[in-house]
């Protein structure tokens, strides 16, 4: 009995990652294909590796909270100014790609770029993800210490349950 509860404990543990994998997140390098990579300005995630369907607005992993949690800042910006922005895609889906913004301890969301995912070559994974990147320019005016900045992909349309977070802590000045 021991042992075969020590086996299904090492097996739970070598797949976790695997399961926890999301389909979306951001990076914490630049992506490859970015010809401006040596100026890497990235929000960088709250959590990596962190499947984030099932809970609001970060997502979390089935009834978890890891990534809903606000961490420490990890990056700054001015107000205004234009960032790039990397992420990758683990999971193929046509749909949508959004990032926003929240200044209020994301109680309202500023969306910053909607973009469709028209795409579905379906040969993708962790080991072999496509890369996405985008400027993005920061609201003028806005300050706050503790933004959450998110990336969303939706399977359909945004908030229809079929969604996926990357979240990060960022300070605009």
């Amino acid at each position: 009995m021991r042992r075969n509860i020590a086996l299904t404990s090492v097996f739970i543990l070598m797949i976790a990652p695997m399961v926890a994998v999301g389909h979306a997140q951001l990076l914490i390098a630049p992506a490859p294909d970015d010809t401006d990579a040596a100026s890497f300005i990235s929000p960088l995630p709250r959590e990596d590796n962190v499947r984030m369907k099932d809970i609001l607005p970060c997502g979390g992993f089935r009834g978890e909270q890891p990534a809903s949690v606000k961490g420490p800042v990890k990056r700054t910006y001015q107000a205004g100014s234009t960032i790039r922005v990397h992420w990758k895609e683990t999971n193929d889906h046509a749909g949508v790609w959004r990032i926003d913004l929240s200044a209020d301890n994301e109680k309202s969301w500023q969306v910053l770029l909607n973009m469709k995912d028209g795409t579905d070559e379906g040969d993708m994974s962790e080991a072999s993800p496509k890369f996405y990147w985008a400027d993005i320019q920061l609201p003028a005016g806005l300050q706050c210490e503790s933004c959450t900045f998110r990336l969303t992909q939706s399977m359909g349309d945004i908030d229809d349950g079929n969604d996926y977070f990357s979240c990060a802590d960022i300070t605009i000045k």
